[in-house]
């Protein structure tokens, strides 16, 4: 008999080594359980259970659960086999925190609140992302670099752990979200402690091209009287894909010395569908006479072609941004031939005609207009009010200061552009059905990916430059890039354009 029972224990055992996964012998872990019977109707327990990818998590010893209402001294309970930490006798609102975990594991210290009403507790652990020091970039396209992470289950979630050399250093992150929907990053500073005081950058741009630094968040999140976590929240709608978030962490401390670790948590929080500004699609004017086959297209590129390079069959390209300034003096606008020209004010006579670089980069943004949006933005949609940024007032607008938003998408790409991207983008075409058969600027250009500029398309790139703050007080990209381009606020259209010359 007494064999029997050991046996049947023996087999338990092995049983439950069997469904247990070890953690590289920092714990256990296993797929959540349903409570057993009765569980649920317990007396009135405090409860804590840790979850790690999903999963129970159970710690090795040491590891316990500390509820803390603020006012009396925190009690403590470690965490059980059945990776449950249990304590009875509480009464109020706690917050719960974990002590003793691995230093490779992070939690959110702040967060998580105990009550009569809400007993049992499941906190999130994460294994800390260790991210390797920031290095400068070497000079390139970028205004500035930026590590690169990774998420295997957005929902889930990941934790990085970064050190800073100094209260002046900001650590660049990008993340390009998976899935459409809204991301939190937090930062995870215990404000109990109130040592250090974290702070997120916000920052705009893309992956490969130009990017921009924006306000300083100090907030948002969990805080105390010194130390104010971030929290910032944003969303990507599904036809966002692509786009990346792109952030700088800094920090300040008053206790601590530097170099300091801290630790930020990325996650998808829900849903999202974004919506839309009212925006009106604008269609080019330009090509309404021609026929939308190859023969005619080609011949009307034939014609612009020539009448760019002129008689003398010019070739070399010069760009406006060769020179420290756009000098929109050296430019104007013919009415003879519809476009604008390099004009010499003395002899009062016209030159070559000004180009505009659509399907090729400028040179100024790595990516050429016909490709910009891919990155997952509404770049080629442009706040068009005349009046709000150049002084100036299109006759069919009025004077008023509200936004006008204008959608080039079609005038720069095309129908046929736009359907081109159907398979990255499903449903784009449908989307855009309304205006199949319509020609853009960037089907229409020649070899070199330049069309001259009419009136329509340096409103196009007037705009552009505004929305896109190329200009701005010195900011801008275009002034902080290796250009460090000038322009007087009237010639930032520019920006994209030449001319032929022998």
């Amino acid at each position: 008999m007494k064999k029997k029972i050991i046996s049947v224990f023996i087999a338990l055992f092995m049983a439950a080594c069997l469904f247990a996964g070890c953690d590289n012998g920092n714990g256990i872990v296993r797929p959540p359980f349903p409570p057993g019977p009765g569980e649920e109707q317990n007396s009135g327990d405090f409860t804590v259970t840790l979850m790690l990818d999903g999963s129970v998590y159970v710690p090795q010893s040491g590891v316990t659960a500390t509820w803390d209402d603020g006012m009396s001294r925190p009690v403590s309970a470690p965490f059980g086999a059945d990776g449950v930490a249990r304590i009875s006798g509480l009464d109020g609102d706690y917050t719960v925190r974990v002590n003793g975990l691995p230093s490779e594991f992070t939690f959110d210290p702040n967060n998580t609140v105990a009550t009569n009403y809400q007993r049992k507790i499941t906190l999130d652990i994460y294994r800390a992302i260790v991210l390797p020091e920031f290095k400068a970039p070497a000079a390139g396209s970028v205004l500035f670099g930026a590590e690169e992470l990774k998420i295997a289950n957005p929902d889930i979630g990941a934790a990085y752990r970064i050190t800073l050399k100094s209260a002046l250093e900001t650590y660049y992150c990008l993340y390009e979200p998976l899935d459409a929907g809204m991301y939190c990053v937090r930062s995870l500073v215990d404000i109990t402690e109130n040592a250090i005081n974290p702070k997120y950058r916000i920052c705009s741009g893309t992956r490969y091209g130009a990017r921009y630094e924006g306000a300083v968040l100090d907030g948002g999140g969990a805080s105390n009287t010194y130390t104010v976590n971030f929290d910032y929240q944003t969303g990507y709608n599904y036809d966002e894909m692509g786009g990346i978030l792109l952030f700088g962490v800094m920090a300040e401390t008053r206790t601590m010395e530097f170099p300091l670790t801290l630790d930020i948590l990325i996650k998808r929080t829900g849903d999202y569908v974004r919506q839309d500004i009212m925006s009106n699609v604008v269609v080019p004017t330009e090509f309404e006479g021609v026929s939308n086959n190859a023969e005619s297209i080609n011949s009307f590129k034939q014609k612009q072609d020539a009448f760019m390079r002129g008689t003398e069959n010019r070739r070399k390209q010069i760009m406006f941004h060769e020179d420290t300034l756009l000098d929109g003096d050296k430019v104007k606008f013919n009415e003879d031939t519809g476009y604008y020209h390099l004009y010499d004010k003395e002899a009062q006579t016209y030159g070559p005609v000004i180009w505009a670089k659509i399907s090729q980069s400028c040179g100024i943004i790595d990516d050429p207009f016909n490709g910009i949006e891919y990155h997952g933005n509404k770049a080629l949609t442009i706040d068009d009010n005349y009046d709000k940024f150049y002084k100036k007032t299109p006759p069919k607008y009025g004077s008023d200061k509200e936004p006008h938003y204008l959608n080039y998408k079609v005038f720069i790409e095309g129908y046929e552009g736009i359907a081109s991207h159907e398979a990255s983008f499903p449903g784009i075409s449908e989307q855009y059905s309304a205006y199949a058969g319509t020609l853009g600027y960037a089907e229409m250009c020649n070899s070199d990916g330049v069309y001259p500029v009419n009136k329509e398309l340096q409103r196009f790139l007037q705009g552009y430059a505004t929305n896109a703050r190329l200009f701005m007080d010195g900011n801008g990209w275009a002034e902080t890039s290796s250009r460090r381009l000038k322009s007087a606020e009237e010639d930032q259209w520019l920006f994209a354009c030449g001319y032929y010359v022998l």
